[in-house]
């Protein structure tokens, strides 16, 4: 049996199509909330998997994979 759910699934999720488009907005938000400026820096060591939740276009700091 499966035991994990995958991000992209495909699952509507209160009118969302899938984990996604779930969860972008609030994982961005979060991210944004504990950077305090622009000069710091976001450092990626999440999968691609799930990196792909952030809306990179949205984020108030540099990105470093």
């Amino acid at each position: 049996q499966p035991y994990r759910l995958e991000m992209g699934t495909k699952i509507e999720v209160k009118g969302k199509i899938n984990l996604y488009d779930f969860w972008k907005d609030s994982v961005t938000k979060a991210l944004n909330d504990d950077l305090e400026t622009n000069s710091e820096y976001l450092v990626n060591l999440a999968s691609e998997e799930y990196f792909k939740v952030i809306d990179k276009g949205k984020i108030n700091s540099n990105i470093i994979k």
